[in-house]
């Protein structure tokens, strides 16, 4: 649902920088085994599959640091991706709205 959820808003956000991937050795991967829905905020260049993609410069190295590897505007792409993800999942229906132009923007 994490990822379904976070795809349906960044369609409707209009960011088509977001795509859907897997990856079987990433920090979420965990959470993903033991049953908790998760999703990877990432940064990747590429086709984004573990077999050709570019990632953040200093990801995963002692650099890896809010200050070497925060890019200010992917942060607000992903906390306003986030924002939105979790406002659709926790709003009450309205079903007035369900058939408006609104709510299928």
């Amino acid at each position: 649902m994490v990822t379904e959820t976070s795809m349906a808003a960044a369609e409707r956000l209009g960011f088509d920088v977001v795509k859907q991937s897997q990856f079987p050795s990433s920090d979420h991967v965990p959470f993903h085994q033991a049953g908790i829905p998760a999703a990877m905020y990432i940064w990747l260049g590429g086709e984004g599959t573990p077999q050709d993609y570019t990632i953040e410069r200093y990801y995963h190295t002692p650099q890896d640091t809010l200050e070497e590897n925060v890019c200010v505007e992917r942060l607000e792409l992903s906390l306003e991706l986030v924002g939105s993800a979790v406002f659709d999942l926790v709003r009450k229906p309205v079903p007035a709205l369900e058939k408006s132009a609104v709510r299928n923007r």
